[in-house]
């Protein structure tokens, strides 16, 4: 194991369509890899794409994506395609990026495997694809992640996407994140997230624009299996056609201390959860950004 430090990859393409593992800094990375920029560049292939490295099982920290286009099919990824066991991702920024992919597609990872992503920022950016998008990762299976933030930048795809994650599965905790963007697709929306499974979230919020035909909520669409949300709001504006809800479409395991405020009339509200007005959001807002 080395380190990988102080490169900046300009004005690059890497263009193999039919290959895995592809990146501008590697392909598969076990190594520290620090203080690097990618910028002004594109790199296409299959599955695990990302402008770092297609695969990573080291952390990285301090690596920026700027105005680069990752296309991809599986698991495409701002920075990386798939972070892998005990990964750490740090201190990181995507700026101007354009991601691709069908399914399992994010702006910083398409697939986060029992790894952190922390104080790590998505900004306008457009994250695209099929099903399973998020303005930070797709997936996300047991995984830690803190103080990440998505801010004015574009989703769009056909169902299970979210604000800041498609899904979490088995398990994990998210903590003072946020995400500020507008989402269009079919179906099944989340403002935050679309499914969580076993998951805690805390003091965390969407400011979300969603225009879909149906199966959306502001903040995670479906929390089911021991799942908890404390401390947490919603707003924005829902451009849907049917089955609208305010939070969740159904009650999580335990809800804290959560609420929202739409422009839209929302048809249903299945939580304990209570609509306050613009004032008390902008206090939450400040506390939760501190």
């Amino acid at each position: 194991m080395g380190i990988i430090k102080d490169i900046v990859v300009d004005n690059c393409k890497i263009l193999q369509e039919e290959s895995r593992k592809i990146g501008l800094i590697t392909g598969s990375n076990r190594n520290l890899i620090t203080d690097t920029t990618v910028k002004n560049s594109e790199v296409d292939g299959s599955k695990k794409v990302g402008s770092i490295c297609g695969e990573s099982r080291d952390n990285i920290q301090n690596c920026h994506a700027i105005s680069v286009t990752i296309t991809g099919v599986l698991e495409s990824g701002g920075l990386v395609g798939c972070a892998r066991e005990n990964t750490t991702i740090s201190s990181c920024s995507v700026s101007d990026v354009i991601v691709e992919g069908s399914q399992k597609t994010g702006g910083v990872c398409g697939v986060n495997f029992r790894c952190a992503i922390k104080s790590t920022i998505v900004n306008e950016s457009e994250i695209s694809g099929a099903k399973n998008i998020g303005g930070l990762a797709g997936i996300l299976v047991n995984s830690t992640i803190s103080h990440c933030h998505v801010k004015n930048s574009k989703l769009e795809g056909i169902e299970r996407i979210g604000g800041l994650f498609s899904t979490v599965e088995s398990g994990g905790t998210i903590s003072n994140c946020s995400c500020c963007v507008t989402i269009k697709g079919k179906t099944d929306i989340g403002g935050f997230g679309f499914k969580i499974l076993d998951c805690l979230i805390e003091e965390s919020y969407s400011s979300v624009d969603i225009y879909a035909n149906s199966s959306c909520s502001g903040f995670v669409h479906n929390p089911i299996d021991n799942s908890s949300i404390s401390n947490c709001f919603a707003i924005g504006s829902f451009n849907c056609r049917k089955d609208i809800h305010a939070l969740c479409s159904t009650e999580p395991e335990s809800i804290q201390q959560c609420y929202w405020n739409f422009s839209s009339k929302i048809i249903q509200d299945q939580t304990n959860s209570s609509k306050v007005n613009t004032t008390d959001i902008t206090k939450l807002q400040t506390y939760i950004l501190l």
